[in-house]
């Protein structure tokens, strides 16, 4: 689907995990305070794929037995996140964020500028090229250790905001 650019009608880049991490930032200090992990139940395709089950350790069982509506997750998220100006993402999040939004009716919660992706700042920062800088891969790219597992919303999150405050450190954003 990704290398078809989900150009086939049956094709959704459908939500099954949001995963998030909250930093409090200040001028001397960026840690964690909180985060949140919900698995999404999908409306169109309701049987995973081999292929994102192998990439994400996600499966119609851990769906089935832990999965709310996309609704009941958006409703936690835009909770979880109140407090924060800004929402970091490292790609096109809010993109299929609000794609979710209109595949399931839903209006998008998030004001304009709200949602930003810090992939071209870490692009420009570090060197990498764009593409490489994958949300799991960035402590690994930047000579640190991941904080958990590869490609769950959760981890991700943590490995982003893990390159930002080692970018921060080092004085380079």
């Amino acid at each position: 689907s990704h290398e078809r650019g989900w150009s086939e009608q049956w094709e959704y880049r459908e939500i099954i995990q949001l995963g998030a991490a909250n930093y409090k930032l200040t001028s001397t200090s960026f840690d964690l305070i909180g985060t949140i992990e919900i698995f999404v139940k999908p409306s169109k395709n309701k049987k995973l794929s081999e292929y994102i089950t192998k990439l994400t350790g996600i499966n119609d069982k851990i769906l089935e037995k832990n999965g709310i509506t996309f609704q009941e997750a958006l409703e936690k998220f835009t909770s979880f996140t109140l407090g924060s100006k800004i929402i970091i993402s490292n790609g096109l999040d809010g993109m299929v964020l609000r794609e979710n939004c209109i595949l399931n009716g839903l209006s998008y919660p998030f004001e304009k500028g709200r949602v930003v992706n810090v992939r071209p700042l870490l692009s420009k920062t570090t060197g990498i090229e764009y593409k490489k800088l994958v949300s799991s891969e960035l402590p690994s790219l930047l000579g640190m250790r991941p904080p958990d597992s590869k490609h769950s919303a959760l981890s991700d999150a943590k490995s982003v905001g893990i390159a930002l405050k080692k970018l921060r450190d080092s004085n380079l954003i």
